[in-house]
């Protein structure tokens, strides 16, 4: 099925399709953090890791064998002393997408990279 691009960007504006690579409004950082995801409105907490990390967002991969929908939903992520409030924005089979609701500062983003030995944005 093709997809124009009005639909795309509507879809997008209201979280039911994530943005493309070229899209990107902060570059990505692949890491490997042990983490925790609350989703309040079920309260339910999945283990996992955050798998890449940006200013606006993450990817969080639940250590769970099944990823259930959850487009759309409010959730806190925890690692270290860090407490991440954001929403859903798209669900893959390897993990959720998620765009925070305030930004990192570049030196959280820092301070994340010294700890958890972060390298290379994430292509």
């Amino acid at each position: 099925m093709l997809i124009t691009t009005e639909l795309q960007k509507a879809l997008r504006k209201v979280g039911l399709l994530g943005a493309s690579r070229s899209q990107r409004q902060y570059p990505r950082f692949a890491c490997c953090i042990p983490a925790t995801m609350h989703i309040p409105e079920r309260d339910y907490e999945l283990e996992g890791l955050v798998i890449e990390i940006s200013l606006g967002g993450a990817l969080f991969r639940p250590a769970a064998r099944y990823i259930m929908e959850r487009t759309g939903s409010e959730i806190m992520v925890r690692f270290s002393s860090y407490k991440l409030a954001g929403r859903i924005m798209n669900t893959r089979d390897f993990g959720y997408g998620i765009r925070l609701n305030s930004l990192l500062r570049q030196d959280d983003i820092d301070m994340i990279i010294d700890e958890y030995g972060i390298q290379a944005p994430a292509v």
